[in-house]
């Protein structure tokens, strides 16, 4: 263990644990080590708390799955088991990246067999803090192409599901157990579920740059034309997702959305920097699409098909919250990126921007 992970594991966590007058810190691989950075998870925050049938159960699920997704696969494992009835963990894997040579994207499947039919459902992590190569996946915003039209997308994000080195997606590439690829080795997972059981359906979600990595899985299925897998596909929820192409890949998007009829619930809560990003590549403007369900600080929502915070970027908001020192305004740009602060307000929000 590091010492700066042996640092914050202590002052977060090591102070609950004491053998005959020493501090015992968690390795990160054990079951009850969590991620202080993204604060860590009371067992009361990943309580359910509904049944299938509410209109909050699956973004629930999801987004406390989504926040799950931070920590390891003990911990992971072990809330399905003695915390979620009739829930098992299908696979958790670090897929490879061939342009940063890591294993550096994360992701789990859950199966769900509470609900009928039976759901699938598939994790995908955001960055994690300090993490060099999750941070260098967000911030390669340049675009590559998508398919043969002027579709182009983030570059960072494609590259984390298994983009090839020469920018390209073929329907299928060598397996290799070592080095496993997030779109493909999912992909292949699926297939697998689906041909044992003809009725199962799956969500995909995540927050940040999992929710990104969410729908962009979805996108390379439709370039695929994977149409038996996206017919069982339920929907997509995201949490605070970055924009992940432009205007003409926001098009098609729309239109395959459509098409399938997939329900695609993007979330946003307050003044979540990450949702606002980026803005541009420098050959291209980043455009969202699907309506913001965005909810407030009161946790009231609004369905909107723009940004809710009209003036979010506005020049002269920013430099009158320096001057008046309003310090509150400008933190509550990172502050309401926060998992929990979306797992509050899908409990305590209203449902009619889930309907």
């Amino acid at each position: 263990m590091s010492k700066i992970t042996r640092i914050i594991a202590r002052s977060r966590i090591g102070k609950k644990i004491e053998k005959s007058g020493k501090m015992e810190v968690p390795e990160e691989d054990e079951h009850k080590y969590l991620s202080s950075l993204k604060s860590p998870s009371k067992r009361q925050d990943l309580d359910l708390l509904t049944e299938p049938e509410d209109i909050k159960y699956f973004p629930t699920l999801c987004v406390i799955a989504s926040k799950m997704a931070y920590k390891n696969n003990l911990f992971i494992k072990d809330v399905l088991q003695k915390q979620w009835n009739n829930m098992n963990l299908l696979d958790a894997k670090d897929f490879w990246n061939v342009y940063q040579q890591n294993h550096s994207t994360k992701a789990f499947m859950l199966h769900d067999y509470n609900p009928n039919p039976e759901m699938i459902v598939v994790v995908f992590r955001g960055t994690k803090p300090l993490d060099v190569h999750a941070l260098s996946t967000d911030v390669n915003i340049f675009g590559c192409k998508f398919g043969q039209g002027t579709e182009r997308v983030h570059s960072g994000f494609m590259r984390a599901l298994g983009l090839q080195m020469d920018d390209k997606w073929p329907r299928d590439v060598d397996r290799d157990d070592n080095r496993p690829l997030a779109y493909y080795s999912i992909r292949e997972k699926l297939r697998e579920i689906f041909r044992r059981n003809r009725q199962t359906k799956f969500i995909l979600t995540g927050h940040s740059l999992g929710g990104a990595l969410a729908i962009l899985f979805l996108a390379v299925l439709l370039l695929h034309e994977e149409s038996d897998i996206v017919n069982r596909l339920k929907a997509v929820y995201t949490f605070g997702q970055p924009m992940v192409g432009n205007q003409e890949f926001a098009a098609f998007m729309t239109r395959k959305l459509e098409e399938y009829r997939i329900r695609y619930f993007r979330f946003v809560f307050s003044n979540d920097l990450i949702p606002r990003l980026p803005t541009c590549s420098g050959t291209f403007e980043y455009k969202h699409f699907g309506p913001w369900l965005y909810y407030d600080t009161k946790y009231e929502g609004q369905k909107s098909d723009k940004d809710p915070l009209k003036d979010y970027f506005s020049y002269k908001i920013v430099k009158a919250g320096i001057e008046n020192r309003r310090l509150s305004k400008l933190r509550s740009y990172i502050t309401s990126h926060r998992g929990r602060q979306y797992i509050t307000a899908i409990r305590e929000g209203e449902t009619t921007i889930l309907q």
